[in-house]
């Protein structure tokens, strides 16, 4: 799991380290929260980091709207 959290840190790069770092954190409850202990429990649970990156970056910036 806590490989498919760096992932998605390493994929959210044009954010702050405190924007990343919250979002990693959300995922990261989450996916405990949720039992999740693998990256591929990950990416069958919430898909690959590539999408959830991309998610989170397009839900900051519609909120920063």
């Amino acid at each position: 799991m806590n490989d498919y959290i760096q992932a998605i840190e390493r994929l959210l790069g044009q954010l702050t380290t405190a924007e990343q770092q919250d979002v990693a954190e959300y995922y990261r409850e989450y996916l405990l929260d949720a039992g999740i202990e693998t990256y591929q429990q990950a990416v069958d649970e919430l898909g690959n980091a590539q999408v959830v990156s991309t998610q989170s970056l397009s839900g900051l910036f519609d909120s920063n709207e």
